[in-house]
């Protein structure tokens, strides 16, 4: 599957927003490695593919709990 252009990628308070948290949240689980980011010149982006990954695998994870 070919790169979101960068037109499509997320900014940190917009997945914010999507996951109903803090931008501090995301920026810890960007820090944790939990959520994939990167740089785009002075801005943080997240692909909407890698906010969908980690989306399923939160899903994954508490499903296994249950």
């Amino acid at each position: 599957e070919p790169p979101a252009s960068p037109s499509h990628l997320l900014e940190v308070h917009s997945v914010a927003r999507a996951l109903s948290v803090s931008p501090r949240k995301v920026w810890d689980l960007i820090k944790a490695k939990q959520l994939v980011a990167f740089r785009l010149g002075p801005h943080w982006r997240v692909d909407p593919r890698d906010l969908q990954a980690f989306i399923d695998a939160q899903r994954g994870a508490s499903s296994k709990r249950a």
